[in-house]
């Protein structure tokens, strides 16, 4: 589906238009991948929660609040890519019928 790096950051976002295999259209209807919005906040909020009890368990509650910003706006990023390419994968593969046949 994509065809760089998960972690080019100025090229994470590029997708194919089709399978460079099967020739199968990524994009089923115009504004599809709009509910992969979804999918990735919900990432996004499981991620910031994982960081905020570790970052809690690290430094304790006595720690700054600027402290756990920190933690979760360097977690974001560096989950931007990431969650890009796999809410896209899973609003493909859950409502797109899309499905993964290796011949």
């Amino acid at each position: 589906m994509f065809p760089f790096a998960t972690y080019n950051l100025q090229q994470f976002s590029v997708m194919h238009t089709k399978c460079p295999v099967c020739s199968i259209t990524f994009e089923i209807e115009p504004g599809f991948f709009w509910g992969a919005m979804y999918f990735s906040y919900v990432l996004m909020v499981a991620e910031s929660a994982l960081a905020g009890l570790f970052t809690f368990l690290v430094v304790g509650s006595e720690a700054h609040p600027l402290v756990y910003v920190s933690a979760l706006v360097v977690v974001v990023i560096a989950c931007i890519p990431l969650n890009f390419r796999l809410s896209r994968s899973l609003m493909l593969h859950l409502f797109g019928e899309i499905t993964y046949k290796p011949r």
